[in-house]
C-alpha cells in the first residue's frame, strides 16, 4: 500500500510539473529581439499542422506543438 501511495505521488508531481512547465512556455516565452513582418499563405484545405509548419518555417511560432495544443483548445480556428 506504501508503494502505491509513493507512485501515485510521483505520478501526481510529474502531472503538476508538465502542467506548470507547459502554462510557463505558453505565457512566459521570451519573444525574439527583432519582430520581422512574415507572409503565410493559408490555402483553404490546409490543415492544422499544414499551418503550424508554415508558421515556424517563417518563425513566427518557437514550438509547433505547443501552438497545435493551444489552437486546438482555444477553438479559434476552423482548421481540422
Amino acid at each position: 500500500m506504501k508503494t502505491l501511495r509513493i507512485i501515485l505521488f510521483a505520478v501526481v508531481l510529474c502531472i503538476v510539473f508538465s502542467a506548470g512547465a507547459f502554462l510557463y512556455h505558453i505565457f512566459y516565452a521570451l519573444p525574439t529581439d527583432t519582430l520581422l513582418p512574415a507572409q503565410i499563405r493559408v490555402e483553404q484545405g490546409d490543415s492544422l499542422a499544414t499551418v503550424t509548419h508554415k508558421l515556424r518555417d517563417q518563425k513566427v511560432i518557437s514550438n509547433g506543438f505547443l501552438f497545435s495544443i493551444w489552437a486546438r483548445l482555444s477553438q479559434t480556428t476552423n482548421i481540422a
